[in-house]
């Protein structure tokens, strides 16, 4: 529950479930959402208008859970902006962790936060799909160092001038139970 009081706090006004979302996205049981309003409080170089939705893993907050900091989210931007993955992916978890940390008076900024950044050639209908890897620290629990594998997937929008970002993320990216919940998360997300 304190990952939801953090994510509430560091996000500011969190919006109603519907929020804006021109899209359906159910959550299976356990999977806890929550939608919070560009910009984030913690993150405003990530510089788009809009709303991020996300869909937390049972697990989320239990680093000795299989799907432990496994999450989809999906940011639904109106910006003429391109994603700067690399950018934006360093900004949004440098400032995540390091705003966790100064709410639970951790030291900030314990490991260096920096992205990797590749290509792959699948994603929701043969629209190019990026890999990333996100090297950083959990704030939330651990506090150490945590790799995260992210795929991110910008499926069509049918809403004139706005995006959709589709991010998975996990540090578990081989783990069968993990791969079918980000896979079920995924199939839901119906545009």
């Amino acid at each position: 529950m304190r990952w939801f009081v953090c994510i509430l706090l560091l996000g500011g006004i969190v919006m109603a479930a519907p929020g804006g979302l021109p899209a359906r996205w159910p959550a299976p049981p356990g999977v806890h959402t929550e939608t919070i309003p560009f910009p984030l409080d913690f993150a405003p170089q990530v510089a788009f208008h809009g709303i991020e939705e996300i869909r937390f893993a049972p697990g989320f907050r239990k680093p000795d859970a299989p799907d432990w900091f496994t999450y989809s989210f999906v940011w639904y931007v109106n910006d003429s902006r391109q994603l700067d993955v690399k950018a934006d992916l360093t900004a949004y978890f440098r400032g995540l962790m390091d705003a966790v940390a100064k709410e639970d008076h951790l030291t900030t900024r314990a490991w260096p936060t920096w992205v990797e950044v590749g290509e792959v050639a699948s994603g929701f209908t043969d629209e190019p799909t990026t890999h990333a890897v996100v090297h950083t620290w959990d704030a939330f629990g651990t506090p150490g160092p945590l790799t995260l594998d992210i795929q991110v997937y910008e499926p069509p929008c049918s809403v004139p001038d706005h995006r959709f970002y589709y991010f998975e993320t996990t540090p578990h990216p081989h783990d069968p139970a993990v791969r079918h919940l980000l896979d079920r998360l995924r199939a839901a997300f119906d545009t």
